[in-house]
């Protein structure tokens, strides 16, 4: 028998109904600025006061289900950075992984509209922490401000890449490699 209390199993029922209706609605319309918050509610089968409680808004949902994905982003990334791999591979599969896992909403999140701006910048943040760390750049003759211009410049091109992958639906673990030779040679004109 569950022991969960009847009133937070209804809360999770009532989150788990709104983000299903969201993502149905986000891929119905192929647009999160035209879902509407009325529509959202007749689709989970709640009442309006019912989202307000959950909820301020629609970004609300994204900005509540984005904080936990960069949170966790960030502390696989710190595990990551405390070992010194020979290149990047052990990185991007394990980046690779983490968004594979992520739920639906991250990933409309990801590659539609504005929502994408909020944890685009948190994992360029996360990246741009990693190649600053990694074991291939410490010791480098380069000024530190170059190395963060060109930083900007590699992960942000990287991100780009790995969003259109997944706007395209391909899968990601195929430009494992290809990414991780773009990074060693990349760091290999840092010599």
């Amino acid at each position: 028998m569950d022991k969960t209390p009847k009133k937070y199993r209804n809360y999770e029922k009532t989150e788990t109904a709104i983000k299903d209706a969201l993502v149905f609605l986000c891929n119905k319309k192929r647009s999160i600025d035209k879902v509407t918050v009325k529509e959202l509610c007749e689709t989970a089968n709640i009442s309006k006061s019912t989202f307000y409680l959950h909820y301020k808004d629609i970004k609300d949902i994204f900005d509540s289900v984005g904080e936990q994905f960069l949170s966790t982003f960030e502390e696989i990334f710190d595990e990551l950075l405390k070992t010194t791999p020979s290149d990047f591979l052990i990185y991007i599969n394990q980046v690779f992984d983490f968004l594979n896992k992520s739920s639906k909403i991250i990933k409309i999140g990801l590659t539609m509209d504005e929502p994408s701006n909020y944890y685009v910048d948190g994992i360029k943040k996360q990246l741009e922490r990693g190649v600053q760390q990694s074991f291939h750049l410490t010791n480098r003759k380069i000024e530190k401000e170059q190395l963060l211009a060109e930083t900007r410049i590699v992960s942000g091109g990287v991100i780009d890449f790995i969003l259109d992958l997944l706007r395209s639906q391909k899968p990601l673990e195929e430009h494992a490699s290809t990414i991780n030779n773009f990074l060693n040679k990349w760091v290999k004109t840092l010599e």
